[in-house]
C-alpha cells in the first residue's frame, strides 16, 4: 500500500514488492492469490522498466514458478526462456539466473524433457552449489531434481552422486524428518532400487 501511494516514483519498488509477495504467496501455497499479483508485478515492469529489464526479469520468473506449480508448464516455460535470455551473462545476476534456471529445468522435467532438464540443473546445481568445494545449502533442490531427471533417464550412477551430494548439504542426522532429507532419501533408495 505505501508502495502504491508512491505512484510512478516508487514503480520499481512496487514491482518487487509484488514479486516478493507473490513468491510468498505461492510458498504458502495460496496460489489463487499468487498468481494475479504475480502478473501485476509483470505488467507494471512491462510498462515502466521495459522487457530487458533485470526487475523484469525477475517478475516474469516469480509468475513462470507460480504457473509451473498450477499444472501449466508449457505457458510457464516461455517466461523462464525469456527471463534467463535477459539475465545470460549479466554482471551480479549469476546467482539469480542459476535460481531461475534451476527452476526452468524442473519445468522442463515435467514436460518430460529429460535432457534438456538435466543440462539446466547440472548448470544451476554447479554454479549454486560448486561440485569442487564443500557441498552447500543453495544448491540441493537443484541437485535433488538433478537427481531425478538422472534417474528417470537410467542415469543411476550419477544420480547418486548427485542426490548424496545433496543429503551432505541437508544433514539429515539433524533434521531428519524435514520434507527436503525425507524426499531425498526416498529419491536415493530408488535409485538404489533400480540400479540392483
Amino acid at each position: 500500500a505505501s508502495y502504491r501511494l508512491l505512484e510512478a516514483a516508487g514503480e520499481e519498488g512496487l514491482v518487487h514488492v509484488l514479486s516478493n509477495l507473490a513468491d510468498a504467496l505461492a510458498f504458502a501455497n495460496r496460489l489463487e492469490d499468487a498468481e494475479p499479483t504475480a502478473r501485476e508485478a509483470v505488467q507494471r515492469a512491462l510498462v515502466t522498466l521495459g522487457p530487458e529489464h533485470r526487475v523484469t526479469a525477475r517478475a516474469r520468473a516469480v509468475l513462470a514458478d507460480v504457473l509451473r506449480r498450477t499444472d501449466r508448464a508449457a505457458e510457464a516455460r516461455v517466461l523462464y526462456e525469456v527471463s534467463l535470455a535477459t539475465t545470460q551473462g549479466v554482471a551480479g545476476l549469476e546467482r539469480s539466473h542459476a535460481m531461475t534456471q534451476s527452476a526452468y529445468g524442473m519445468c522442463l522435467l515435467d514436460l518430460h524433457e529429460h535432457d534438456a532438464a538435466a543440462t539446466q540443473l547440472r548448470a544451476a546445481a554447479d554454479f549454486l552449489d560448486p561440485p569442487t568445494g564443500p557441498p552447500t545449502g543453495e544448491g540441493v533442490t537443484a541437485r535433488i531434481t538433478l537427481a531425478r531427471a538422472l534417474h528417470e533417464r537410467g542415469e543411476e550412477a550419477d544420480a547418486l552422486i548427485q542426490i548424496e551430494r545433496a543429503l551432505v548439504a541437508l544433514d539429515p542426522d539433524t533434521n531428519p524428518t524435514d520434507p527436503m532429507v525425507v524426499l531425498a532419501k526416498e529419491l536415493r533408495d530408488a535409485i538404489v532400487a533400480a540400479d540392483r
